[in-house]
């Protein structure tokens, strides 16, 4: 889901992708530019995108005790976390996203394949 726009995009698949690109930075391209936020509904994470490198950071969404379920594995209710998703539209109207998505790519050996998303 595009944080930008709300239209449903296609994550890690082949159907909506060309050549090269995922749907998801195809998609940010034409809406927002090279920065792209998008809710990843059935993982219940939240993938920022920055030209063509990304990263995943934690989602707003919590079940009733505060806790992450990543997956969606333990089937309870989600709610959004008010304080979570501040910091997410901070992190955006800051131009921050930039900065989250290098900090995050330091501390990973493997940084390939986000063009693929």
């Amino acid at each position: 889901l595009c944080m930008f726009c709300g239209q449903f995009v296609c994550v890690q698949s082949f159907c909506c992708s060309d050549d090269f690109y995922g749907e998801c930075n195809l998609h940010a391209m034409t809406c927002s530019g090279p920065i792209g936020i998008f809710l990843l509904v059935k993982n219940n994470s939240t993938l920022l995108l920055w030209n063509y490198s990304g990263s995943f950071i934690v989602t707003p969404y919590r079940d009733y005790h505060g806790e992450m379920d990543l997956g969606l594995k333990r089937g309870r209710p989600l709610f959004l976390d008010q304080k979570r998703y501040d910091e997410l539209r901070r992190t955006w109207l800051a131009q921050q996203v930039p900065n989250t998505v290098a900090r995050t790519l330091e501390n990973v050996f493997d940084t390939g394949g986000w063009v693929t998303l």
